[in-house]
């Protein structure tokens, strides 16, 4: 029984918390902090965001066809030259080196100084094109306006 007893007091336990146990406690608690704003970022952050803008986009879409009285949206001109006419596609290289890709309708206006044709338009020509955006690249013009040579 003595034996048990002097082991009992070589063992006895030190304070629960010591330097290293606070460092780990600490470490915990920042990765779960951490964890935790990855799962707010992911529900709350731009990209919720951006989603649920995607989603109003269509309606602002028909305002502004409304607004205009033509059946689709317009956006910000596109200004490039053009690289090639195949057909009714016109395909335009703008400042930053991309081709766009540029679809006419039979309502499509083209215009120079004066009122002109989608076959007046010659390879090298500074164009802006008005429309409604059809993807990534690709227009829907409503108008391609030529600038003066």
């Amino acid at each position: 029984m003595e034996d048990l007893n002097t082991e009992l007091v070589k063992a006895r336990r030190g304070p629960w918390l010591t330097r290293s146990s606070g460092i780990l406690l600490g470490l915990v608690l920042a990765c779960g902090g951490f964890l935790a704003g990855i799962k707010v970022q992911q529900s709350y952050g731009p990209a919720a965001n951006a989603a649920s803008a995607q989603q109003q986009q269509p309606n602002q879409q028909q305002l502004a066809a409304m607004m205009q009285g033509r059946g689709g949206a317009a956006s910000a001109p596109t200004t490039g030259k053009v690289k090639l006419i195949d057909g009714t596609t016109i395909y335009l290289e703008t400042a930053d080196g991309r081709v766009i890709t540029v679809k006419t309708t039979e309502t499509t206006a083209v215009q120079t100084a004066a009122k002109a044709q989608l076959k007046d338009l010659q390879v090298g020509t500074q164009v802006s094109v008005q429309g409604t955006p059809a993807g990534t690249d690709t227009v829907t013009a409503a108008t391609v306006t030529a600038s003066a040579p």
